[in-house]
Formats: structure tokens, C-alpha cells, sequence
């Protein structure tokens, strides 16, 4: 077992599964979401016209509208594009037709392969999104001549955070699972400088959530090569290996 103890702020049911599969595998874990997901169905019509493809870019859209208990028979699209293997095994969940790409890691990455599909012809999309999503998905694809609605189906708002619980440990690895969570973490300016410290290993999930710790000047101990739950574990105990 290492000293090191690992944070995981994701919330929810696919936090505590993270933190149980750590335990089985022998770490320290606390699970310390930094960020709650509020679903915001039923908000709007989604009495969508005949679209070519669902655009998906995170897990939590998908559970969203499984909580909804929405009846996708009328609007279910003949493909859903997904980032990464978390995001397409959600939305797999709700009977959906599902396809990624070993090279798509973000919303832009994904705009450019879904546009090289789909080149000859203009086409109608759905970007299934949270309210702070980022917009290049849409904004490139409707660059190339495509139709992009949005259907918002999820928001994040702070959880409530004791910095306390954070400051104690010289010695951890910090997951983190969006910019939102990012957000929250350097607002406690505190646990800003705490992340910046050398005992402190910092794993983001995704590269979006990279970007936002670039820009807040944090450095990363490892990413996962694909947005997957096994390849964050990969991730971690890389980070954890790390020597002092």
C-alpha cells in the first residue's frame, strides 16, 4: 500500500465505483466530489426533426436522461458519436447505437472525425450537453455547413468542500473529471497552492480538464491515454509510483 492517499472529487455512483475499485486494489481513497450534477430534464420539448446523429461528449448527459425516464422512441438517432468508452458505455445503457474513435479525445477532436464522416452532405445534429459544456463541438461543425441543435439536459454546481479535508494530506494524488471541478478546487485559493505542491500528484481524466489546469498553472503527474475508467486507473497508479 502506498502513503499516499487518493483524492476522488467525481461524484455520484460513478465516484464510489472508482473508490471501491482503488480499495480492491489496495489504496488509501477519500471520495470528495467537488462538483454535483443536477439534472434539468424535463426542461424543454425535445420533440427533435429527424436528425442524422447524437453528438455526446460526457457520461453524465446519458445519466441524466436515464433519471428523466424519458421515452426516446420518438427522437432515438441512428448513431451516437461518443467521446470515449465511459461516455459510449452510458449511452449504450439507453439502447442507443454507439460509435467512437481510438483518436478522439475531446468535443474538437470528435467535430473534426463526425465532419470527415459526413463531408459530401450537410447533416442534422443533437449536442447532448451539460450547461457548461465547452462549444467548439458545435461551433466547428456548423464552420464546416452543419446543423447543430443543443439540447441541455444537465448542469454542475459546486458541492459543498472542506478544505480541511485536503490540506491535511502533504502526500496524495488528485483526480480530477472536468474544468467545472478545476473551478471549484482553485476558488479556495488554498487548496490552489496546495495542488501546486511537489507531494501532491495531479491525474485529470480528460484533456479539457488538462487545459484548465494548464492555464491555472498546475502541473499534471499523468493522464489517461483514452477517456476510460481503466485507463484512469492505469493513470493513478502511475502517479502514484511516483518517487518523491
Amino acid at each position: 500500500m502506498h502513503d499516499k492517499v487518493v483524492f476522488v472529487t467525481q461524484s455520484g455512483a460513478s465516484g464510489k465505483a472508482l473508490v471501491r475499485e482503488l480499495a480492491m486494489r489496495g489504496h488509501r481513497c477519500l471520495h470528495v466530489p467537488l462538483i454535483e450534477t443536477v439534472s434539468l430534464l424535463p426542461s424543454t420539448d425535445v420533440a427533435f426533426v429527424r436528425v442524422d446523429a447524437w453528438l455526446c461528449t460526457s457520461a453524465a448527459a446519458a445519466r441524466a436522461i436515464a433519471q428523466a425516464g424519458l421515452d426516446l422512441r420518438a427522437i432515438r438517432p441512428p448513431i451516437c458519436y461518443c467521446v470515449g468508452e465511459a461516455t459510449a458505455e452510458a449511452f449504450r445503457s439507453l439502447d442507443l447505437f454507439v460509435k467512437t474513435f481510438p483518436d478522439v479525445r475531446d468535443g474538437r477532436s470528435l467535430a473534426v472525425r463526425v465532419a470527415a464522416q459526413y463531408q459530401h452532405s450537410p447533416r442534422r445534429f443533437v449536442f447532448v450537453r451539460g450547461r457548461q459544456a465547452r462549444r467548439e463541438l458545435p461551433e466547428l461543425l456548423r464552420q464546416y455547413g452543419h446543423q447543430v441543435m443543443e439540447w441541455v439536459v444537465y448542469d454542475t454546481v459546486p458541492a459543498v468542500v472542506d478544505p480541511k479535508v485536503f490540506l491535511q494530506h502533504g502526500q496524495a494524488v488528485l483526480t480530477l473529471f472536468s474544468p467545472s471541478a478545476v473551478d471549484v478546487l482553485c476558488s479556495f485559493e488554498p487548496l490552489r497552492l496546495w495542488a501546486k505542491q511537489p507531494g501532491v500528484r495531479v491525474v485529470p481524466f480528460g484533456h479539457t480538464t488538462l487545459d484548465r489546469l494548464v492555464e491555472q498553472d498546475i502541473v499534471v503527474a499523468a493522464i489517461p491515454k483514452r477517456p476510460t475508467r481503466a485507463d484512469m486507473l492505469v493513470a493513478i497508479e502511475s502517479a502514484l509510483s511516483i518517487q518523491d
